[in-house]
């Protein structure tokens, strides 16, 4: 990606490796990639760690989200929501799996909890969660 592209922060990562911060850059459907940085302690994120392109993780994918230890990335975007895990912060991220049973709508936020056992979405204003 070229510098000046739109980004996104998905999130930051605590682990003892460090911090890590994952942004997704790039506007267009299948011209975007996920780039992770390491904190050095200066405040900048200077580290690129792994780049990871929108044909790793489905080109379709509309928002992002990762838990607080950085294990799990979650993808949604038409016509399911999917996650992808790692084994560790300094491992790359799985080939995202579907989530069946869980409704898919581009305007919904999704949180998973560190464990798996829960995600949790909002619909009309109210906060909805599923069972794994």
């Amino acid at each position: 990606m070229a510098d000046g592209q739109p980004a996104t922060v998905i999130g930051v990562a605590e682990s003892p490796a460090g911090r890590r911060l994952l942004v997704h850059v790039g506007a267009g459907p299948n011209d975007w990639e996920i780039v992770e940085r390491g904190d050095d302690g200066s405040g900048t994120w200077p580290n690129v760690i792994q780049r990871i392109p929108a044909a790793a993780l489905g080109a379709s994918t509309v928002r992002l989200g990762l838990s607080v230890d950085g294990l799990r990335l979650m993808l949604s975007g038409p016509p399911s929501l999917r996650y992808a895990m790692r084994a560790n912060v300094d491992a790359p991220f799985s080939v995202p799996i579907d989530m069946p049973g869980i409704p898919f709508n581009s305007t919904h936020v999704y949180t998973m909890t560190s464990d798996c056992g829960r995600v949790y979405f909002d619909v009309i204003g109210s906060v909805f969660f599923a069972n794994q």
